[in-house]
């Protein structure tokens, strides 16, 4: 055979193996069995999500991938991604342009307990109460999540998030805690938390006393603050987040005798934290947590319209529980 036949046939095979690997990547679909999620935030790049679309098992090949999107430039939207059925990379990245929220919208408030967010899911038609309610304490299944706690409190994200019917119950509390783990991470937190004193059970406990005290978010690191610094004299910390979570139930005016509930959660007459977070804190509180301010309160009470007073000395606090505050 003649090098000039040879060399024909070599760009022959050439072309057909890059016309074939360009079918492969670009026009052939992926395959979907079963609903597959993705969020993407603002500025994240193609990589991270081709990196986030392979964790769940859909492979598109970076190398013709970025070349699509020489030759096809187009935005990468920030949204909520539901992919059911089979998609090639041409749907794949009109989709990704449009920014595309599919699914039934909800927004978890910060400081919102568990049972809250039940109900707010079962209003919108997403979970079974019940089985909603098992998970809250499946020991079993809270360890495979790699949670170290009794319960789910405190580690279910408050945002807006978009689900699907088609999602589990188990399914919408992995979305709530993976989103926990990637906010602390792209606030550069996690790393602080290696370095704390605190784990993060102990963290999300206290940021959650502060996502219920704190109304304004100038006072979120000295409330902080205050409950770190008692922690670390050994004096009780005296929430009356802590009160109503051990009632189970929102008051307007706390009375003498609702300090002495016996609860685990009450922290007039136990010492340390309480067994678990008491809601879902937001990444504000954690933040204040992890960087608390630089002081030596150790009282504060509320003024009633959202603010507190601060203190360091006791009967300076008694002054300022007598002007504001009547059992």
């Amino acid at each position: 055979m003649s090098r000039k036949k040879i060399l024909i046939y070599s760009i022959i095979l050439i072309t057909i193996f890059l016309f074939g690997l360009f079918l492969y990547n670009w026009i052939i679909p992926k395959h979907v069995d079963n609903t597959v999620y993705i969020r993407v935030n603002k500025g994240e790049s193609l990589d991270t999500v081709l990196s986030k679309l392979d964790k769940e098992g859909i492979e598109f090949s970076l190398f013709f991938t970025k070349l699509f999107y020489k030759v096809f430039p187009k935005q990468i939207n920030a949204g909520d991604y539901y992919f059911k059925e089979n998609f090639n990379l041409i749907k794949l990245s009109n989709i990704l342009k449009k920014g595309f929220f599919n699914g039934i919208k909800i927004t978890i408030p910060e400081g919102f307990r568990y049972k809250e967010i039940k109900e707010r899911l079962y209003r919108k038609g997403l979970i079974n109460k019940e089985k909603f309610e098992k998970l809250f304490k499946d020991k079993k299944f809270i360890n495979s999540l790699g949670i170290k706690s009794e319960t789910l409190e405190g580690y279910l994200f408050p945002e807006t998030y978009y689900f699907v019917k088609e999602n589990s119950e188990k399914e919408i509390i992995k979305r709530m805690y993976n989103l926990l783990l990637e906010k602390l991470k792209a606030n550069n937190l996690l790393s602080e938390i290696e370095n704390s004193k605190y784990n993060l059970q102990e963290i999300l406990t206290i940021a959650s006393l502060v996502e219920w005290e704190a109304k304004i978010d100038d006072e979120r690191k000295k409330i902080a603050q205050v409950f770190i610094k008692r922690l670390e004299i050994y004096k009780p910390l005296e929430s009356c987040a802590s009160i109503e979570y051990a009632l189970n139930k929102h008051k307007k005016k706390l009375f003498k005798r609702d300090l002495e509930v016996e609860s685990p959660y009450n922290t007039y007459k136990n010492f340390g934290l309480p067994p678990t977070p008491i809601n879902n804190p937001g990444i504000k509180s954690i933040n204040a947590v992890i960087n608390p301010a630089d002081t030596d309160y150790l009282y504060f009470v509320s003024k009633n319209d959202g603010t507190h007073v601060f203190n360091e000395s006791y009967d300076k606090h008694l002054e300022a529980k007598r002007k504001y505050q009547s059992w």
